[in-house]
């Protein structure tokens, strides 16, 4: 228990009235403070009192207990001899022959565990029960008479009477005197005057003399007097400042050692709430936490929120300055068939008006769409519904070696594009009943730029006449025996051309005679007749 150090004052009463029944009890006052000097208010305090016998560590003759509660003032009141006996009887008649001591000894916590506070000396005041014995006295009264010696006393004006031959004394008038007389008071340099009329008793006049206290480091000064030195304490991290109190340079933990955490300020519960904040303002914010660089908050557990508009099955939602209520989630397009979603209509992405099932429109130059498989097994095809497999776009694993084949298919044989990935073979395969269209050029990496397709092709025959050819072929026409010219749109320069005879006799050879921006010319020529002939010939067009 902590210990405490009290102040007690002792006030005993007597009664003086001779016939008046002595009370079996006498007064007992206390102030209890505690080891620092504070008070202890409005607290149950428990006390025992004992009565010892010759000495201040002598027998005890009597003792009792006595529990109370200090007012405001820390201060409690007890009746000596009216508390619940320990042991002893409570007879302070028999008390008179030798001296008697009372020990203190308080419980500041209402409990029993007593501290010895100390033991005093019992003066005349508690004596006066000795007096109880004189009503049984056997005085002998010469008269046999107990009231004639009675006597009253009276004042008429300035005439003090006293009964039966008592006599008379006048009093001194007080008309403007001072009722001294010839005595004066005495007094010593703080007060002047004599008390009189003429001279009243007044404090000095000089009141410059006062005393003073001040503190300097634990020493205590009064003016003119002495210096004490305060016991030291300990000295508080906390600092004072115009706002409050402030810690700097720590941490601190409540029911949790901080040196354990990262925290500035933690508190543990231990099953209990470990931050309460109420607030009632319509403005200000009862929690605020700010972080610019990162996380302003980490719930590590379940976040109740409750502002009345909490039920269940709601979301979350805010405003535009991000007040949060609880609100009931509108009703999806999407519908749900165990773990799986549908929609019946056609869905877009990058458009607000799709026409197809899936509509996806690129707004920002990015990746349209990506599908990806996260293992040797993935397969993506895009067919048809019928099991026929007549239209489809297949990227597929071939036996889950991690090789695919991609493909574009219509109907085998009829249309086919084939990329077979492996080891050995990395090309691209076109297969089709009919032609394929190329609408630009195509181009090989040995040749750079110069493009593998024709620029334009075609069949003349001996009259000068264009047979077939591409649709740039603008006119064929005859020059003369064995003297064509061929005009293409848009031929320009950088070409390559290529003629070949065909029928006629062997001895026919078709070679370019001449090239313009916009035709060439070919010549037909008879090797055996060393003369120019009239032949059919083919022509193919390369630009550079």
């Amino acid at each position: 228990m902590k210990k405490f150090t009290s102040l007690f004052i002792l006030i005993l009463i007597s009664i003086c009235t001779v016939f008046a029944q002595v009370p079996s009890a006498f007064n007992y006052q206390a102030v209890v403070r505690n080891s620092t000097g504070e008070l202890v208010s409005n607290q149950n305090v428990s006390f025992r009192i004992s009565i010892l016998e010759d000495s201040e560590s002598g027998t005890a003759v009597y003792s009792e207990t006595h529990t109370a509660t200090t007012n405001n003032f820390g201060l409690v009141s007890l009746k000596v001899g009216q508390g619940t006996a320990e042991a002893g009887t409570f007879t302070p008649d028999s008390w008179g022959a030798t001296p008697h001591f009372i020990k203190i000894e308080l419980d500041a916590e209402g409990g029993s565990a007593y501290t010895e506070m100390g033991s005093s000396q019992l003066l005349s005041v508690p004596y006066a029960f000795h007096a109880q014995t004189v009503e049984v006295d056997n005085v002998d009264d010469a008269d046999a008479d107990a009231t004639n010696e009675l006597q009253t006393i009276s004042l008429s004006g300035t005439q003090l009477t006293l009964s039966d031959g008592g006599g008379t004394v006048t009093l001194p008038s007080s008309g403007g005197g001072d009722n001294w007389g010839t005595q004066t008071v005495v007094s010593d340099a703080s007060l002047s005057g004599d008390g009189t009329t003429a001279s009243p008793l007044s404090v000095d006049g000089d009141l410059t003399d006062n005393q003073t206290l001040s503190v300097s480091g634990n020493d205590l000064s009064i003016s003119g007097g002495n210096t004490v030195t305060l016991p030291a304490g300990t000295s508080s991290p906390w600092t004072s400042s115009t706002a409050g109190i402030n810690y700097f340079g720590g941490k601190v933990g409540i029911n949790h050692d901080p040196a354990d955490d990262t925290g500035l300020l933690q508190l543990w519960g231990y099953g209990i709430t470990s931050l309460e904040a109420v607030n009632s303002s319509a403005t200000l914010p009862t929690i605020f936490a700010q972080n610019d660089a990162g996380t302003a908050a980490y719930i590590d557990g379940q976040l109740v929120i409750k502002d009345g508009t909490q039920g269940d099955g709601k979301v979350l939602t805010s405003d535009a300055d991000g007040k949060t209520t609880w609100e009931t989630p509108t009703t999806g397009v999407w519908s749900q068939n165990g773990s799986e979603i549908y929609f019946n209509d056609h869905v877009g992405i990058g458009t607000t008006d799709p026409s197809f099932d899936l509509d996806v429109i690129n707004t920002t130059g990015n990746a349209v769409v990506r599908i990806s498989a996260p293992n040797n097994n993935g397969n993506l095809v895009i067919d048809r519904a019928n099991q026929g497999y007549t239209a489809r776009v297949d990227y597929r694993n071939v036996d889950g070696s991690g090789t695919f084949t991609t493909g574009i298919y219509r109907g085998s044989p009829n249309f086919r594009i084939d990329a077979t990935l492996t080891d050995e073979l990395v090309g691209l395969e076109v297969e089709t009943d009919g032609d394929v269209l190329v609408s630009n050029e195509v181009h090989q990496e040995d040749t750079g730029e110069a493009n593998m397709l024709p620029f334009a092709y075609g069949y003349v025959t001996s009259a000068g006449n264009l047979s077939y050819g591409t649709s740039n072929i603008s006119m064929a026409s005859k020059l003369s025996t064995g003297q064509y010219k061929i005009e293409i749109d848009n031929l320009g320069s950088g070409c390559v051309i290529q003629v070949t005879g065909s029928g006629g006799s062997s001895y026919i050879l078709a070679k370019l005679m001449g090239i313009n921006t916009s035709y060439f010319t070919v010549s037909t020529w008879d090797t055996k007749l060393d003369a120019y002939a009239d032949c059919d010939f083919s022509f193919v067009v390369y630009k550079l």
